[in-house]
């Protein structure tokens, strides 16, 4: 990225930073911080910069700056909190978040941010309490409420959690699908969310190993059995996957989830068939669901019935998430 001339030295930084580009960024900001209205805003980029380069010690002592401390505002502070926490850092994320609460009390996104990453270090009667604290300042927050119930199922308290949840999808039916997933995972969500992570970055046999911790826990998971299913197919274990994934549905025959990865799986072997209909299943479970008419789509489109595919593609469009992905296999297959 090339500087433009005459521009604001703090918004080059910031794209720099934006884009990833955090060497250049460290640099430009070592050789422009100097004086004037930018210096501050620059510093804290320049510790964003170090936090993100895994340089923390010398982060840390960027912090202590008079000019960074005296100038930084809540805001600030929660910027380089989630740095922190970013990198695995959550003790010093928290000294910040404790930082951000003394400089704005009242400010809800702050008491979140740090039930967040109190949760993560598995201190949950803390973390519940500043969630609370954060949902007394701003009520009716479904993000907020969505999060109780995770909080909750990771702390064990799994009726407290499931009782709330049923409170929380009649006051927002449009919540429903969310919350069931998070009681379809259970008390281990936490941890299969890991273990999503983990497949997600292609690190396949850390997702693997994950996931056969929680099973060594309860061998009847099937969210467990579901991820699981989806490791080993990703890793070209298919005969491993299927049976995972059949287990997954015995376990859970009236739950979406285990069709749907079933559902992949049969594609991913070769089997329209198979795939159509555990696609059709899923969708009895859970009407309208985009994912499924996406995958019954495809599955249409391996028994070349194009105009099935084309009215469940439409369908799926109609959900943003998966609209863009919809119109590109339309135009893709030719369908349009």
């Amino acid at each position: 990225m090339t500087e433009p001339k005459d521009s604001d030295p703090y918004l080059y930084a910031e794209a720099l930073y934006g884009t990833g580009h955090l060497d250049q960024c460290l640099e430009f900001c070592e050789l422009n911080v100097g004086e004037g209205e930018a210096a501050p805003k620059l510093l804290q980029l320049k510790a964003l910069c170090l936090i993100g380069l895994g340089r923390a010690a010398e982060a840390r002592k960027l912090l202590a700056d008079p000019l960074l401390s005296a100038t930084a505002d809540a805001a600030a502070h929660m910027r380089l909190a989630a740095a922190f926490e970013a990198r695995g850092d959550r003790d010093d994320a928290l000294t910040l978040y404790d930082s951000a609460l003394r400089l704005s009390p009242n400010d809800p996104e702050v008491w979140f941010g740090r039930a967040c990453a109190t949760q993560k270090l598995g201190r949950h009667d803390a973390a519940l309490a500043d969630l609370d604290a954060a949902m007394e300042r701003a009520p009716g927050r479904p993000d907020y409420m969505l999060t109780r119930v995770v909080f909750l199922y990771d702390a064990g308290r799994v009726e407290e959690g499931r009782k709330y949840a049923l409170r929380v999808m009649e006051a927002w039916p449009t919540f429903q699908r969310p919350l069931e997933e998070i009681m379809f995972y259970g008390a281990p969500i936490m941890r299969l969310r890991r273990a999503e992570k983990l497949l997600a970055e292609g690190r396949l046999d850390d997702a693997l190993r994950a996931c056969d911790d929680v099973l060594g826990d309860d061998p009847r998971g099937a969210a467990a059995l579901c991820i699981k299913g989806l490791c080993l197919m990703e890793s070209e274990r298919l005969p491993e996957a299927r049976q995972a994934l059949d287990e997954a549905v015995r376990l859970a025959p009236a739950v979406a989830m285990p069709y749907k990865r079933l559902g992949m799986l049969q594609h991913r072997q070769g089997d329209p068939a198979g795939a159509r209909a555990a696609f059709e299943r899923a969708l009895e479970l859970e009407p309208g669901d985009a994912e499924s008419l996406f995958g019954r789509a495809e599955a249409k489109l391996a028994q070349s019935d194009r105009a099935g595919a084309l009215a469940d593609l439409r369908a799926a469009s109609a959900d943003e998430k998966w609209r863009a992905l919809s119109e590109g296999a339309i135009r893709d297959a030719g369908l349009a």
